[in-house]
């Protein structure tokens, strides 16, 4: 499989995980991860994607042209064109020999 071409990769995003602490709210340095894909939640509506309660969208993040891309744990803050939402869902997509091939990954 492919990579995910550059030219459908159009956007940045910056990403802060959660700090393992006694109580929410603390998250870690923020790392920018550049030529991702996110596509509204409206725009997948007649995709086979079933979304969780409340979510926006999805972020693809492919595993050979998304610079500084890796699998974004739940409860991450995400901001992307200046909006901030957190990571409900990543999901690995495998493709040949069970490589990694991208991320969907699921922000509210």
């Amino acid at each position: 499989m492919k990579p995910i071409p550059l030219c459908l990769l159009p956007d940045t995003i910056r990403v802060q995980k959660a700090l393992e602490a006694d109580y929410r709210g603390e998250f870690g340095k923020a790392k920018t991860v550049r030529n991702v894909r996110f596509e509204s939640a409206e725009n997948l509506v007649n995709n086979s994607y079933i979304f969780s309660d409340g979510s926006n969208g999805l972020i693809y993040i492919d595993a050979v042209n998304s610079e500084g891309a890796f699998a974004i744990p739940v409860g991450s803050k995400v901001t992307l064109k200046g909006q901030t939402c957190f990571v409900v869902k990543c999901v690995p997509v495998e493709g040949v020999f069970g490589r990694v091939h991208h991320y969907e990954v699921e922000v509210r």
